[in-house]
């Protein structure tokens, strides 16, 4: 009898095999794209991020961020909230003018209010600007603030810088001497030097101040034209006195030539109405003894038309050696009338190494800092922007003249 084998209907035909063939097909591509975003991953680290991927994010966030520079706008705003210790010293910002080059913000204030009101609260005012600005600005951009004071005639009483570094936790706003030592620097004028009393102070101190337009600060001709002003006052009163028949003396004249008498004009001339003398007879030597009037043949001290020089003048000194490794300063000093440039020096108090040579009086040094052949630099003077083609010994100066001697590569 036969024999069969019965098979269980339940049990597939096909063994595993298919399956476990599937799964292996599945592991290598999974394999495959991991291997793939691998490579991708560093390229990007190597390379960087393709141009274009995730632009849309990074310029919202850029447009997001706030500039840090500092605006002219900005800077008008914040003069309009000023406030230094709780003080309120605020300024109309149309009443200024403001400059912003370079890093350094420039102010220029009109006043004509006493010095010891107007100086300290033009400090507290440029105060409150730096530490406005500090906040303001970014840190890698800093600003200096130059804060410069004039009258109404335009002629410079104060000027003060702040520098981005200057603190001013030790400030007694109280105080116009704390005031003035806390600034990176200051010069004032005479007049106001005088009106504010400090005789225990520099009248100026600090780097040299410039205007914005880089030129040098002057704050001689308010009170040089002062003084020139009260002279000419003097010697008119001084003429006046002198020569009080003066209109009597002309009328005489004038009868004289109505009468057809010739009248020989005196040497000095006759005096005119306003005081003023006409010009000497060109025949006629001129005497700086001859009086005003001249009618009356008496001399006067007065001279005619002039009026008396000043013993001393005021002038400007600035030295920097900065390409010697040196710094820029500056001073106003009183010298005698007809000094030279070279005298300047000497009177601002810097140490000077000077020897004389075929052309004059050579400056070799100036506080430390040599002439050196071997390396082509040295110093040279100019006077009011302008060298002059001479010794400093020999170049006399006017006063509010401004002298700065450079330390130069040539």
């Amino acid at each position: 009898m036969s024999s069969y084998i019965v098979h269980d209907t339940d049990e597939p035909v096909q063994p595993e095999g298919p399956r476990r063939h599937c799964l292996s097909w599945k592991a290598l591509l999974a394999l495959g794209i991991a291997l793939v975003a691998l490579a991708a991953a560093g390229l990007v680290a190597v390379y960087g991020m393709p141009a274009g991927l995730f632009e849309t994010v990074s310029s919202t966030t850029a447009e997001e961020a706030p500039s840090q520079e500092l605006t002219e706008e900005q800077i008008r705003a914040a003069l309009g909230s000023l406030s230094f210790q709780g003080e309120d010293v605020s300024i109309d910002p149309d009443g200024v003018d403001v400059t912003l080059s370079d890093g350094t913000v420039w102010i220029v204030q009109t006043s004509d209010e006493d010095a010891s009101t107007a100086i300290p609260l033009a400090s507290k005012r440029a105060m409150a600007l730096h530490v406005w600005a500090r906040d303001e600005s970014d840190a890698e951009e800093p600003v200096t603030i130059c804060w410069i004071l004039q009258d109404s005639g335009g002629h410079v009483r104060f000027a003060c810088t702040l520098a981005p570094g200057q603190t001013l936790d030790s400030v007694d706003a109280g105080s116009t001497q704390s005031l003035l030592s806390s600034l990176s620097g200051y010069a004032l004028s005479d007049s106001s030097y005088q009106e504010l009393g400090l005789s225990d102070m520099p009248q100026s101190q600090g780097d040299a101040i410039t205007n914005a337009d880089g030129s040098s600060l002057a704050l001689a001709p308010a009170d040089e034209e002062a003084q020139e002003t009260a002279a000419e006052e003097e010697a008119a009163a001084a003429t006046g006195a002198a020569s009080g028949n003066d209109g009597e003396s002309q009328s005489d004249s004038q009868d004289s030539s109505q009468s057809g008498t010739a009248s020989a004009p005196d040497s000095s001339g006759a005096a005119a109405t306003d005081g003023s003398a006409p010009a000497a007879d060109p025949g006629t030597k001129s005497s700086s003894s001859a009086s005003a009037g001249g009618s009356s043949g008496t001399s006067s001290s007065a001279s005619s038309g002039g009026t008396s020089q000043p013993s001393t003048i005021m002038v400007t000194v600035t030295v920097n050696g900065s390409l010697g490794g040196g710094r820029t300063s500056s001073a106003r000093v009183s010298i005698p009338a007809g000094s030279s440039a070279y005298d300047a020096l000497v009177a601002a108090g810097y140490s000077v190494d000077a020897r004389n040579t075929s052309y004059g009086l050579y400056v070799n040094g100036i506080s430390g800092i040599e002439a050196t052949s071997t390396d082509r630099m040295g110093w040279v003077y100019a006077v009011n922007g302008s060298e002059p083609s001479m010794s400093a010994a020999y170049y006399t100066l006017s006063a509010g003249d401004t002298v700065a001697w450079t330390y130069v590569s040539y």
